[in-house]
């Protein structure tokens, strides 16, 4: 039997902070499923369960031993300026599940109604971290090395997509590949029928060295994130717990 972990609530950076209450929300979600107890991060301990890492999760979270790592689901993710009815991502250990392992297809077919054909376009489509991911991971210099690592197996043109041009419902469109550290735009992606590379060791995924034949078995991947994301009522209810248990 695992221990239950603290469940731990960020605190809000200003009035109305809406990352604040959504993490709150979560939180008691899963705390109501767990049977645990909530504290603030200046009192987490060793084993804990949160949402983000910001507003003190982050630092709870590193000086953590053993911790469970609630954000946004890998495919029909909850919008987090709606009702939260969607899909949220819970790993241990990780902020990603490393998308390894044998499942069925069930939950995938739930949450994907439609994979499409597979896209041969020109551009190789580069989606960096957040600014809050590139400081907490110090991945300060990923662009630059990964662009410097693709030019050495490929001149195609590499266009960029940020969360602040979000340009990647446009770029994709004529995408060869995605490469990002970590971000789900490359499970969308795949979706969408456009190979991917993730650089993350926690969620590697392809190789820049094959960029110009890039992986495509995409079932597997996606089965197994599938298997590894659950909704707030999964979570109130104790379901999400006792699957993560095993």
């Amino acid at each position: 039997m695992t221990d239950k972990p603290l469940v731990v609530l960020s605190k809000p950076r200003y009035n109305g902070d809406k990352g604040y209450m959504m993490n709150n929300r979560i939180c008691a979600a899963f705390s109501e499923g767990l049977g645990g107890k909530t504290v603030y991060p200046e009192e987490a301990g060793n084993s804990i369960v949160t949402y983000g890492i910001l507003r003190g999760t982050g630092e709870a979270i590193k000086r953590a031993e053993n911790f469970w790592y609630i954000d946004h689901g890998y495919m029909k993710r909850s919008d987090p300026s709606g009702s939260l009815n969607g899909y949220f991502r819970i790993t241990k250990n990780s902020l990603w599940h490393s998308g390894k392992g044998e499942y069925p297809t069930d939950r995938l077919k739930k949450v994907v109604s439609h994979l499409e054909k597979r896209r041969r376009g020109r551009n190789i489509i580069l989606a960096p971290p957040s600014k809050y991911m590139r400081e907490f991971l110090d991945l300060h210099d990923w662009e630059e090395k990964t662009i410097e690592e693709i030019k050495k197996y490929s001149d195609r043109p590499v266009l960029i997509s940020t969360k602040e041009n979000n340009r990647m419902n446009e770029v994709v469109e004529d995408a060869w590949v995605v490469i990002t550290d970590h971000s789900n735009s490359a499970i969308d992606a795949l979706i969408k029928g456009v190979p991917i590379i993730m650089t993350n060791p926690a969620r590697s995924y392809g190789k820049i060295k094959d960029i110009e034949n890039p992986e495509f078995d995409r079932i597997p991947l996606l089965s197994a994130l599938s298997y590894n994301q659950w909704t707030l009522e999964d979570m109130r209810s104790g379901k999400a717990w006792e699957e993560l248990k095993k």
